[in-house]
């Protein structure tokens, strides 16, 4: 495949992208496995690579997000997750954290 197709269809892709509004989100905790469900249906739609309840794991144990309260994620981790799972192809995992903390350096943005 050529980069002219690879990008067309890259860029076919980003046109039909639909990243949750924050209040699409689930509100209610959600377990390890719920949350790989909910941000896979929107990575996938991309065709970009699934995170794995492994991979949301490794997170949690590296601190890159906030460790679930009684294993339950809540919608700020979801979106950390979705911007992982987004940009991970293309920044290294303590690059997006870093980006992730300047932004939410004062409050959680909606």
């Amino acid at each position: 495949m050529t980069n002219l197709t690879e990008f067309k269809r890259w860029e076919n892709g980003i046109s039909r992208m639909h990243f949750p509004k924050w209040e699409e989100l689930p509100s209610l905790g959600l377990y390890v496995d719920q949350v790989a469900a909910v941000i896979n249906e929107y990575l996938t739609s991309l065709g970009m690579e699934p995170l794995t309840k492994s991979m949301i794991n490794n997170y949690v144990k590296k601190k890159t997000i906030q460790a679930p309260i009684k294993k339950k994620y809540a919608v700020n981790q979801i979106v950390d997750l979705l911007l992982i799972g987004f940009f991970k192809n293309t920044f290294t995992i303590n690059d997006i954290r870093q980006g992730i903390l300047q932004i939410t350096a004062k409050d959680y943005p909606k």
